[in-house]
């Protein structure tokens, strides 16, 4: 799952022009808590639409990427100097003015949405889900208990087979 995330979050970074650090454990544990409880439900051999649900659940749940403040973590590094801590110029980071924008705060819930639908593309799905309903979405997985059922019936809605 880790190859997913690395190949997902460059496009957010550039959509929400932020850097954004990942937790490669926690990316793990979810990818780990998603194959547990896909286990557990009363289905052979699930579809990759409820597969999906899982994975998506145990993101948004353990929450595995952070966005980087810049301007925080200049003033980290000219303190480090200042301490002798870390040598070096910071002439590279002097212009930096970026704090994380208000979409920023929900970077998990898109990363999981995203991380869903290429899950279910790989079963030959076809999640079409408008940028405005995408933004429902990841507004309702962060403010509203969502079962990974429920997401999977969210995906669902949007998705075709191809």
């Amino acid at each position: 799952m880790i190859n997913l995330a690395l190949s997902i979050i460059p496009q957010i970074e550039i959509s929400l022009g932020c850097i954004i650090a990942v937790d490669a454990a926690v990316v793990g544990e979810a990818g780990a808590r998603a194959g547990i409880t896909i286990r557990q439900i009363s289905v052979d051999q699930p579809n990759e639409i409820k597969q999906a649900g899982h994975y998506a659940f145990w993101i948004r749940k353990l929450k595995p990427l952070k966005v980087i403040d810049l301007v925080e973590l200049k003033e980290t590094i000219v303190e480090l100097q200042k301490l002798s801590l870390v040598k070096g110029s910071i002439e590279q980071t002097q212009s930096i003015q970026c704090r994380p924008s208000d979409a920023a705060m929900f970077i998990n819930e898109l990363f999981a949405i995203l991380v869903a639908i290429a899950i279910c593309k790989t079963g030959g799905y076809k999640v079409t889900m408008e940028k405005h309903a995408m933004h429902d979405l990841a507004t309702t997985l962060r403010y509203s208990s969502f079962s990974p059922a429920a997401i999977s019936a969210v995906l669902q809605a949007y998705a075709s087979k191809q």
